[in-house]
């Protein structure tokens, strides 16, 4: 029997799992500061990932879009590692709109596609990345234009709040 110590070759396990000149590691993408464990394996420290689709869906103001992009089936590549930017619509946006647009472009699964495509980018993009008349190309093919001037930063004509 193999004991997990300082000596490779011990019988006894004395729990220090201390193997000298041997890093631990999982081999897992999603772990970090990886340690020997009580049973001697490798297990590392889950890190904590907030994708765009998690932003979404914690978010109060974006209801409207959590039910778009379901009904959309894009929450699983929102789910993904990206990297993305959603220039996300809020639910005060979608008040200002009829609701019969709303509903029939929920129906319309292509134009909804279409029109949820044009909010993400597949680029990461901070509020410092940011300038004016900066060319956003989004994933719908089209190309959204960013304009900072004294009333603030927009995408096209519709206002950035957060940036």
């Amino acid at each position: 029997m193999m004991a997990c110590n300082y000596d490779m070759t011990a019988t006894v396990d004395d729990g220090s799992c201390y193997f000298v000149g041997n890093a631990c590691d999982d081999n897992n993408a999603d772990t970090e500061n990886d340690v020997y464990m009580m049973d001697c394996t490798c297990m590392g420290t889950p890190i904590q990932t907030n994708t765009v689709w998690d932003i979404i869906q914690n978010s109060a103001d974006h209801t409207t879009l959590e039910l778009a992009i379901v009904t959309a089936g894009l929450d699983g590549a929102l789910s993904g590692p990206g990297p993305f930017t959603v220039f996300a619509p809020t639910d005060a946006a979608f008040n200002l709109l009829d609701p019969l647009v709303i509903a029939g472009l929920l129906a319309d699964l292509p134009a909804l596609n279409a029109a949820l495509l044009y909010h993400v980018t597949g680029t990461q993009y901070l509020s410092t990345d940011l300038s004016d008349m900066m060319e956003i190309p989004m994933l719908s093919g089209d190309t959204s234009m960013i304009t900072i001037n004294a009333e603030g930063a927009f995408i096209d004509a519709a206002q950035l709040t957060v940036v």
